[in-house]
């Protein structure tokens, strides 16, 4: 007899949170502190003049 696999809830996970879901947490992260840098520089440099 074939016993069926067993998934232990906690087997990949975190504390419980899965690892799917840290990695995407992770990775929206090092996106938006990267897209910082951006964000800065247009704040910072004066907006350029209309052209007619």
């Amino acid at each position: 007899m074939i016993r069926p696999i067993r998934r232990d809830a906690t087997k990949n996970s975190v504390n419980g949170m899965n690892v799917s879901v840290l990695a995407g947490m992770v990775s929206t992260g090092i996106f938006a502190v990267s897209y910082l840098p951006v964000l800065l520089k247009a704040v910072l440099v004066p907006a350029l003049p209309e052209r007619s």
